[in-house]
This record gives structure tokens, sequence and C-alpha cells, in this order.
């Protein structure tokens, strides 16, 4: 019986050759299908095995199977396990193959780059300067500017500057030339502006007065006495008729009252100047009759001639 034990303790010893071998580097391990490394004895019903007796009477101690420790591609040596499960293969035995995974060459291998991983350089942070400050700016002694607006001027010129890295000095000098420039053009669109105006309202006094001159009734030839009457009326027959009211038109408004006119046009207006003439031949006295007219008419006058009436209301014309 020993010599027996001692045979099945030499035929289980594994190959040496076929474990010394050591795989490729590019070949992985590959771990044996879980139906390959079954015990078949352990089937359900199947008789328990009993220890095999020796003469004396004692169980024949248990054999252990030592397998090597396996080479891994990398150098890497595994320790064997007892209760592995694998039965390692006889002498004469072949040992069955199996298919390694396909592997890609080392070339087309990548190694994963995690972001967390990749060398990340951090910017230093920005250095954040405080906004440059001008001095007051140098203006006419006519002109004033909002201080509202010249503070967001100097927000846009500061952040120009600081982009920039410019001058300081050759920025204020620039911030004044600006400022300068501003102030003439605004007082050169202010006096086109104003130029304007005046055109226009010159325009219409014109229009106005030439309305006036062209009256069949004012103008013409007595323009000059139209606007006469119609200054007495002003200056003379309205301050009379209300002398002693209660509130008088006196010389002194209707000075000023021509001023207004003169100023706002209305003085140009034909329907003024007809009103105007209207009031002086309704307050106007009457012409005194001339004393050099003759008292008697030679010869008597007939119809449609100037003193052919004889009497006159009743009364006899000489």
């Amino acid at each position: 019986m020993s010599e027996t034990a001692k045979v099945e303790t030499k035929s289980a010893e594994p190959v040496v050759a076929a474990a010394a071998v050591t795989p490729p580097a590019e070949t992985p391990k590959v771990e044996a299908t879980p139906l390959a490394a079954a015990d078949a004895g352990k089937r359900e019903g199947a008789p328990e095995s009993k220890p095999e007796v020796k003469a004396d009477g004692k169980a024949a101690p248990e054999t252990k199977t030592e397998s090597k420790p396996e080479v891994k591609a990398e150098g890497e040596t595994k320790p064997a396990t007892e209760s592995d499960g694998k039965k390692p293969p006889t002498e004469g035995e072949t040992k069955p193959e199996v298919k390694a995974e396909e592997k890609k060459p080392e070339a087309e291998i990548k190694p994963e780059v995690k972001p967390e991983a990749a060398d990340k350089k951090e910017a230093p942070p920005l250095e954040v300067k405080a906004p440059p400050v001008y001095d007051a700016l140098k203006l006419p002694e006519n002109v004033k500017l909002d201080d509202a607006r010249v503070k967001k001027f100097d927000e846009l010129l500061g952040k120009t500057e600081l982009a920039g890295k410019a001058d300081h000095a050759a920025m204020t000098a620039l911030r004044q030339d600006l400022a300068n420039f501003y102030i003439e053009e605004v007082n050169r669109i202010g006096n086109q502006v104003t130029q304007h105006q005046r055109d226009v309202w010159n325009r219409l006094i014109e229009q106005r007065f030439n309305e006036l001159k062209s009256d069949p009734q004012l103008g013409g030839n007595r323009i000059e006495t139209t606007l006469g009457n119609a200054k007495y009326a002003l200056e003379s027959l309205l301050p009379s008729v209300s002398e002693g009211s209660q509130a008088p038109f006196t010389k002194k408004d209707a000075s000023d009252l021509i001023g207004i006119m003169d100023a706002g046009g209305v003085s140009h207006s034909k329907l003024m100047i007809k009103a105007l003439n209207a009031i002086y031949e309704l307050l106007r006295e009457p012409e005194p009759v001339n004393p050099n007219l003759p008292s008697e008419r030679s010869g008597p006058k007939e119809a449609g001639q100037r003193g052919w009436y004889n009497t006159v209301e009743g009364v006899k014309v000489a």
C-alpha cells in the first residue's frame, strides 16, 4: 500500500515542463471555464468516498497535490491554493488547448488619460488694477459739463487705458483733447441750428409783409398811410378814449405793445394792421372845414356837377 501511495503521489505531480515555460508578455492569463474546473465525483447522489485504510488499521494520509506557482506575463507569481479544485495533468496526457483572447498590438493601445490626471498648469490669477483717476478738465468759462456724463466718459477711457497698457499721461492728454473737440462740435452744431431758426423766421416775416403790401386797400401806395394810422390808433386814440377808466390804456402800454408785436411778427400781419386801421377810422376826429372855400357860386350848375344843388336841407345855397 505504501508503494501504491507513493506511485499516486508521484503521478500527481504536475508537468514541470509545461509550468516552467514563460508565456509571451502579450499573452494574458486565461482561467479555465467553470465546467472544466468542476468535479464529477461531487454529482448529486454520488457515494461518499471513504479514506483508504492501511494494513495496520490506520487511514492513509491524504496526498496533497502541490502545484507550482503560476508565472504571469508581467513576472508576478501567484501562490497556488490547495482547494482550487483543478486537477493537474499527468504525464503523457495532453493539456486541453485554451484559446487566448485576442489582444491588440501595443501600437494600437493608447493609455487612457483622465482629465483629472492630465498635467494642468493653472494660470496665475489676474491682477485687478484700480481704475485710473484723472484730473479735472480745463473748460471755457461759459461751458459746464454734466458730472455724471463726465464720470461715464472717464470709465470708458480708463478701460481702454488698462486694456492697452497705455501711458497714463498720454491718456490724460487724449482725454483733454477729446473734451475740447466735443465742446467745439457742440458749439458748431448749436450755431447751425440757431442760424436755421433765424432763416425760417425771417422768411415768415417777409411772407407776411409781402401779403400786407400786396393788399389792394391797405398796401400799394397807401402802405405808409396804413401803418401810420395803425400806430396812431395805439399811441393816441386808445389812451384818450380809455382815460378815466379803471384800467386805462396808457401811452407806455402802447409803446410796450408795439415792441411785443414787432418781436413776435404780429405787426407784420395784414389782419392786425387792418384791425388797427378800423379803430383809427372809428375814433378819429372829423376833419375841419377849409375856410378858403368860395361862398358864392358863379352861374347855375347842371346836374352832375359839384354845387349844382340850390338848397341843402331847405336852406338856400348862395
